[in-house]
């Protein structure tokens, strides 16, 4: 399991489990998405400001990547048939003011 963190703060995943080792994340200057295991220091990842909730790029400053057992991965399916997976305790926006963890989430938030 790997994450890529720009910057601790409440709403990020610090145990370093937070995605699966083949989530497929937008990077940067690459036309296609990358395993989130194959990023780098230094590399550009796309992700989502949470204070303007619009996306951006932002580097990368720490990879921890974990050869043990994964953690409890959910599965969340959205609203047009794509299907997430992520671990129980990532963190969810539910609206653009709060956030749960997706083991939380139900159908329909």
């Amino acid at each position: 399991n790997s994450v890529a963190r720009e910057q601790p703060d409440e709403s990020v995943c610090t145990k370093g489990d937070c995605l699966p080792a083949s989530t497929l994340v937008r990077v940067e200057g690459k036309a296609a998405a990358m395993r989130v295991d194959a990023i780098n220091l230094g590399q550009r990842v796309l992700c989502m400001d949470h204070i303007t909730g619009a996306l951006k790029y932002a580097e990368v400053v720490e990879v921890d990547v974990s050869e043990q057992a994964g953690p409890d991965i959910v599965e969340v399916e959205l609203e047009d048939g794509t299907k997430l997976q992520m671990t129980a305790d990532h963190p969810v926006f539910a609206d653009s003011t709060k956030h749960m963890s997706a083991k939380d989430l139900q159908p329909g938030v």
